[in-house]
């Protein structure tokens, strides 16, 4: 009977040193500051210009309101802020814009972004 009261107070005690160990992994991450990432909008802005320049070409329609000219335009107006500031929520960082950061060590998360806004305009 000794023998199972001892494992079974090591079992005990490995639980509650396991709870405590992952509270405390919790309370230091909070108050960890964010990471610093960064978006390049130029390589955005430049992805869905080619995308609309390639439909009007090959729907040779110079009109204004071709429709996925349209939808690719409402969906980054729309939906571009929206993105990287759910991203930074989600993920504890601080967007910065691309050219302003000289380090190339800062993770890129600009496909990311264009991945996010390709499936909203489909």
């Amino acid at each position: 009977m000794k023998f199972i009261d001892k494992y079974f107070s090591y079992i005990i005690n490995s639980i509650v040193t396991t709870i405590i160990v992952l509270v405390g992994m919790l309370v230091i991450k909070s108050k960890m500051p964010p990471q610093i990432v960064k978006v390049d909008l130029v390589a955005i802005t430049t992805h869905y210009t080619q995308m609309m320049a390639v439909d009007t070409f090959t729907s040779k329609s110079m009109d204004a309101n071709n429709p996925l000219v349209k939808k690719i335009s409402d969906t980054i107006k729309t939906n571009l802020e929206p993105t990287i500031t759910e991203y930074a929520k989600q993920h504890h960082v601080v967007v910065v814009q691309a050219q302003a950061l000289v380090d190339p060590n800062v993770p890129d998360i600009t496909q990311e972004v264009i991945n996010q806004l390709d499936r909203k305009i489909k």
